[in-house]
C-alpha cells in the first residue's frame, strides 16, 4: 500500500484526458474506483506492471471525474442511483471539502478496503495462496481490459 501511495503523491492531477466527454461522471466514477481497486488486486498479486498501469488509469479518471462534476455542478441531491460509483465520489467531496489530491487518495483507500474484503473469511496460511487469491479476482473482474 506504501508503493501506491506513494506513487498517488507523485502524479500531477493537472492531467486531464480530453477522451471523456463532460456529461460521462458516472461512468469515469466507476472506472476511477475499479481501477483503484483493480491496481490494489494487482499489488497484493505482485503484478507491478499491472498495479502501475492501473493507478495511473484511476488517477487520469478521477481527475476526469472531478473536474466533470465540478462543471456539471453535480451534488449528493443530484444523484439519482445512491448505489453508484458517483454517489461515492460525491459523498467524499461533500465529506471532505479538499482538494483533489485529498479526494483522491480518500477514493484509493476506499477501494483499497472494498478489494480487501476477498480475505474476510481469514487470511491465506501461505503467501502463495494470498497471491493466487488476489489474481483469481484480479482475473475475475476482468481488471486486465481496463
Amino acid at each position: 500500500m506504501r508503493t501506491l501511495l506513494g506513487v498517488a503523491m507523485t502524479i500531477p492531477l493537472c492531467w486531464v484526458s480530453a477522451a471523456y466527454g463532460s456529461g460521462d461522471y458516472d461512468t469515469l466514477a466507476d472506472k476511477t474506483l475499479k481501477a483503484f481497486r483493480c491496481a490494489k488486486y494487482a499489488e497484493m498479486a505482485d503484478v507491478a506492471t499491472q498495479r502501475d498501469r492501473l493507478f495511473q488509469i484511476a488517477m487520469d479518471a478521477g481527475a476526469d471525474t472531478l473536474k466533470s462534476m465540478r462543471e456539471q455542478s453535480v451534488t449528493e441531491d443530484s444523484i439519482t442511483n445512491k448505489n453508484s460509483a458517483a454517489a461515492v465520489v460525491v459523498t467524499v467531496v461533500a465529506k471532505y471539502h479538499q482538494s483533489d489530491d485529498f479526494i483522491l487518495g480518500r477514493l484509493f483507500e476506499r477501494s483499497s478496503r472494498v478489494a480487501l474484503k476477498i480475505f474476510e473469511k481469514g487470511p491465506p496460511d501461505t503467501l502463495g495462496e494470498y497471491q493466487k487469491i488476489a489474481r483469481g479476482q484480479f482475473d475475475k473482474e476482468k481488471c486486465d481490459q481496463i
